[in-house]
C-alpha cells in the first residue's frame, strides 16, 4: 500500500529551508521555521490535547506494550522515508521508534498501524522534539479524526472511501467503475497517511498545515477529490485499472511542484455543496470496501449480483449541509 515513499527524493529535506506554508487560504514562502512555530502553535492551545500529550511524552515511554506492538514498529521505521536524511541515521529512526511506541502505550486499542509511522515521521521533520512530534501526533489521532481511521474494522476508512466515490461526477465515476477502478485501491494510502506515504513532502506537509490548524474542514477529502477531478480527462481516455491507478498513485506526485501546488490551492479553496455536505455526512450504512469489489467485479463480467442492494435513504435533512461547512 505504501510503495511510493521510496519515491520521496533524497534533496526534499532542501524543501524544509523555505516552505509554502498554507494558512488559512493563503499561501506564502517563507522560512521553514514558520511552519515549526504554526504547528508548535497548535500544541500551545489552552484545550488542545498536544500540549498535555507532550508532557506526558516521558512516562508513555515507560509503559509497556505488546511485543508483537513493538516488532511492527521497528519493523516499520526504516522503510518510512528512506531517502529522507533524517530517517538514514540510527539516531532518526530512534527518534521516530520511540514516538510511535508512545502512542502505542497511550493507546492500546489502536496501539500501531502501518500507515502512522508516515504521520509521525512527517511531523518530525518540521517538529525536531520528540515530546512536540508526539503531542502532534496525539492532535492528529484525537482531535483531527485520524483514529477513526485506524480502527480495527476500518469502517470509517470504508465509509471515506465509499464517499470519495460518490462525490466524483457520475460520468467519471461509472467509468472508473466500469475498469475496476475503485477508490480503495488508489486512495487508501492518501488517507491513511494524509498523502505523506505517496506525495513529495512539501505536499503532505502543506496539507499538515490545513489538518493540524484545523482551518478547513475536511482537508483531507478535499485534496482527495481534487487530485482525480485534476485527472479526469485524462481518466476517461483510459480503459485499463492499472493504468488508472498508476497514473494517480504514481504520475500525479511526480507531476512539477509548481503544478502541484495549484493543485492543492484549487483543492483546498473549493467550497462543499450541499449535495456532497450530505454524502459526507453518511458514515453508516454505507457500501462495504468488499461489496464494492463483488459488485464491480460482476458487472465486468456480466453476471447479475444475487440479490439487488438496498436502495440508499437519504438523511432527512440530506439537502442542508449541516452548520460550519459553507466555512471551508
Amino acid at each position: 500500500m505504501f510503495r511510493n515513499a521510496l519515491r520521496v527524493a533524497a534533496d526534499e529535506e532542501e524543501e524544509t529551508r523555505t516552505v509554502d506554508l498554507q494558512v488559512g487560504r493563503s499561501v506564502h514562502t517563507v522560512s521553514g521555521a514558520m511552519r515549526t512555530e504554526l504547528w508548535m502553535s497548535v500544541l500551545a492551545r489552552n484545550r488542545g490535547a498536544g500540549h498535555a500529550a507532550a508532557r506526558e511524552y516521558p512516562e508513555m515511554l515507560t509503559r509497556a506494550r505488546p511485543a508483537v506492538v513493538d516488532d511492527s514498529i521497528e519493523k516499520d521505521v526504516g522503510r518510512t522515508f528512506p531517502r529522507v536524511k533524517r530517517f538514514t541515521t540510527p539516531t532518526g529512526l530512534a527518534s521516530l521508534e520511540r514516538v510511535l511506541k508512545a502512542y502505542a502505550a497511550l493507546d492500546p486499542e489502536v496501539n500501531y498501524c502501518q500507515g502512522m509511522n508516515f504521520l509521525a515521521a512527517l511531523l518530525l521533520v518540521w517538529l525536531p522534539r520528540e515530546d512536540a512530534a508526539y503531542g502532534a501526533l496525539v492532535v492528529l489521532m484525537r482531535e483531527r479524526g485520524l483514529r477513526s481511521l485506524y480502527a480495527s474494522d476500518l469502517a470509517m476508512l470504508q465509509a471515506r472511501l465509499w464517499q470519495l466515490g460518490k462525490l466524483l461526477p457520475p460520468r467519471l465515476a461509472q467509468h472508473m467503475e466500469a475498469f475496476g477502478t475503485l477508490p480503495v485501491l488508489y486512495a487508501s494510502s492518501w488517507l491513511l497517511t494524509a498523502f505523506s506515504a505517496d506525495f513529495p513532502l512539501f505536499f503532505s506537509a502543506r496539507v499538515m498545515d490545513v489538518i493540524l490548524s484545523d482551518c478547513y474542514l475536511m482537508p483531507i477529502m478535499k485534496v482527495a477529490l481534487g487530485i482525480v477531478l485534476a485527472c479526469g480527462d485524462e481518466l476517461l481516455g483510459m480503459h485499463d485499472m492499472e493504468a488508472m491507478v498508476d497514473l494517480l498513485r504514481f504520475g500525479v506526485p511526480q507531476w512539477p511542484h509548481e503544478r502541484l501546488q495549484v493543485l492543492l490551492t484549487e483543492a483546498l479553496a473549493a467550497e462543499w455543496t450541499p449535495a456532497q455536505a450530505a454524502v459526507l455526512r453518511r458514515v453508516s450504512g454505507v457500501e462495504s470496501v468488499h461489496d464494492a469489489v463483488t459488485r464491480t467485479s460482476s458487472a465486468q463480467n456480466g453476471v447479475r449480483p444475487s440479490a439487488p442492494a438496498p436502495p440508499e435513504a437519504e438523511t432527512p435533512d440530506a439537502a442542508r449541509p449541516p452548520p460550519g461547512w459553507d466555512q471551508g
